[in-house]
């Protein structure tokens, strides 16, 4: 304990004794310092550098003012010109706030103004289809009594409506009343509002009608679905549309279309006795279901069924077949609701008194040319004759054309035998090679076109030689077959020879 006593002690008397010692430097210095600062003043060089510093001192205040003054002066100018700018942007932007308050004012009274007419324009709107409902109103009440009770056609019925007003009519859709092109044809579409025919576009579907386009070696869907299965799905058809039909009005003609091309396929024509009758059916037909498709009616008007309907068609000699622009139409079972139109009654009852097909039969792609007579008032070309008539033609020159017709009638059904031995001839020709060249096709093609415009006579010429040809071509196939037969075993023989050798 003592120790330790002792140890403090040394240290606190360290401490003390170095603090004396620095006291007494100190206060050395400090006596050194005044003695040298006596011994200055009494130096008149030092007394002179004291007045040169003072000056020089003074001096440098004033220069330091001088500046200072300067500095002042420039910020009081730039001072008054940044007050003067910001007075100038001040006013500009309350020019500005001004301007913008009154456009902000002037298109609050612009929207105010178009709101109220916009207003106007559906209250004006509002009443014209309140306007336009009464009066729809009005007119369905007018055709139900016109329906129910008779009396006269409402006026706004004659009406029609155009896709294009002002334009040419198209000649296709006049006649078919279906256009390729749809609305987009350039051309005027003109539906009636009403008519005594209904078309129902699309109405009867068949896998038979929606095949493509036909490929150039032809197609194998008639070895799935053959004519007879056609005809037996559109028998069911007509027995179940016709009896539905049959309750709205009497039935005129009933026409089915069976091409392919997109626009006409099963399309069904309906055509009543009158306008009344065809109305009814339309309002209760429209927006019904059949098959489980939606049924849509439209009224058509068509220049006459000759027109429309394909001539070469009902020979079965359309160079375009399904694919035809023109009507192709099924027989109707019994041939019913097949009736002519007027334009073709006068031809038609001197055909019957010639002894030719009466004129309710129209032929069709499944008719047997040799079995019945065919109409040849039903010319080649589907377009209606206008300008000439039957009854300013020479007497003389009906007996010559009679002859003639019959004629032409006996070398048809020659020609129609001929063609279908070489139909089935090329039928068993193409199933036994397949591989026929296309040029061979191409020439074929070609001598069935020239057959087909060329004259009754030299049809079975052509006919014999393109027989004589084919044959040839099938003998040549047959000899490049065998050939190529023969070189294929030299070539395995050669092979197995030179295997057995490396062996």
């Amino acid at each position: 304990m003592q120790g330790s006593h002792h140890k403090a002690w040394r240290k606190i008397a360290k401490k003390l004794r170095r603090k004396r010692i620095r006291q007494k430097l100190a206060k050395e210095r400090d006596d050194k310092i005044e003695a040298e600062n006596a011994k200055l003043k009494l130096d008149p060089a030092y007394q002179q550098w004291l007045t040169d510093q003072e000056t020089l001192e003074k001096f440098r205040e004033e220069v330091e003012q001088r500046e200072h003054d300067e500095q002042e002066e420039l910020w009081m100018r730039r001072e008054l010109l940044a007050q003067k700018k910001f007075r100038q942007e001040k006013k500009r932007q309350e020019a500005a706030e001004k301007a913008k308050e009154e456009e902000r004012q002037r298109i609050q009274k612009e929207f105010e103004e178009q709101q109220k007419i916009v207003q106007q324009r559906i209250a004006e709107k509002k009443r014209l289809a309140e306007e336009k409902q009464r009066r729809h109103e009005l007119l369905q009440q007018r055709i139900k009594e016109y329906i129910n009770e008779g009396g006269e056609l409402p006026q706004e019925l004659y009406e029609s409506a155009d896709t294009n007003p002002g334009k040419e009519l198209c000649p296709f859709f006049m006649k078919t009343a279906s256009c390729r092109f749809g609305d987009r044809c350039t051309r005027n579409h003109s539906r009636p509002c009403v008519s005594r025919i209904l078309l129902l576009p699309y109405f009867f579907t068949h896998i038979r009608l929606e095949q493509p386009a036909h490929s150039e070696y032809g197609s194998d869907l008639s070895l799935e679905f053959s004519e007879a299965e056609l005809y037996q799905a559109y028998d069911d058809f007509f027995e179940d549309v016709t009896t539905e039909l049959s309750k709205y009005g009497s039935i005129v003609n009933f026409r089915v279309c069976r091409n392919s091309e997109p626009h006409l396929r099963g399309n069904v024509f309906v055509e009543f006795e009158d306008d009344r009758s065809s109305l009814r059916a339309y309002q209760v037909l429209q927006g019904r279901y059949y098959a489980g498709k939606r049924i849509n009616v439209e009224f058509c008007k068509l220049v006459s069924w000759k027109a429309a309907i394909c001539g070469l068609s009902l020979s079965r000699t359309c160079p375009k077949g399904a694919n035809c622009n023109y009507l192709h139409i099924f027989r109707n079972p019994g041939n019913k609701y097949n009736t002519r139109d007027p334009l073709t009654e006068r031809s038609s009852r001197r055909n019957n008194v010639e002894g030719s097909t009466p004129s309710t039969h129209i032929r069709s792609w499944n008719d047997d040319i040799s079995s019945s007579r065919r109409d040849w008032r039903w010319s080649e070309s589907p377009e209606h004759p206008a300008g000439i008539s039957e009854t300013h033609r020479p007497q003389s020159r009906r007996r010559s054309r009679s002859r003639s017709h019959e004629r032409r009638r006996k070398s048809n059904q020659n020609e129609y035998r001929r063609r279908s031995q070489s139909r089935e001839n090329i039928q068993c020709r193409r199933s036994r090679s397949k591989n026929s060249s296309r040029d061979s096709h191409d020439k074929s093609r070609h001598r069935r076109r020239s057959r087909s415009k060329s004259s009754s006579s030299k049809l079975s010429e052509v006919k014999d030689r393109n027989e004589m040809q084919s044959n040839e071509n099938y003998k040549k196939s047959q000899r490049s077959r065998s050939k190529s037969k023969e070189k294929r075993k030299r070539k395995r023989r050669k092979r197995s020879k030179s295997k057995s050798r490396h062996k």
